[in-house]
């Protein structure tokens, strides 16, 4: 078992334990405890994909536009075999601020992305 913190009504928070070997696992929700003599199981199990670590070695350009579009290439080594697989639902995603956006196109050493317009927060 490993302890969670409760963000919200809907999040919760845990740490995932450190080294541990690439694989796909099943993730519970377990309110209360055995400890407590009262446990509630989420009903759903989550699966999870365990991915070897990845190595960045750049990031080209380091700029871009207000308006977005700009193509960006993240370099580096990605363990991404098991993304390419037909049968998973995996999206290579890059961040960028607070915004997410699926890569345009993505190999073993190279992600690339379109960054997204800059949202001004006030």
């Amino acid at each position: 078992f490993i302890t969670a913190r409760f963000i919200s009504s809907t999040q919760i928070w845990c740490r995932m334990p450190s080294r541990c070997a690439p694989k796909n696992i099943s993730l519970s929700i377990v309110n209360g405890g055995i400890h407590e003599g009262v446990s509630h199981v989420s009903e759903r199990q989550f699966n999870i994909s365990i991915l070897q670590d990845i190595s960045l070695y750049a990031i080209e350009p380091n700029f871009g536009r207000v308006l977005g579009g700009t193509s960006v290439k993240v370099a580096g080594k990605f363990p991404l075999s098991a993304l390419k697989d037909s049968n998973s639902s995996h999206t290579v995603l890059c961040q960028f601020g607070n915004k997410w956006v699926a890569a345009a196109d993505f190999n073993q050493d190279e992600i690339y992305c379109t960054s997204p317009p800059l949202s001004h927060q006030i």
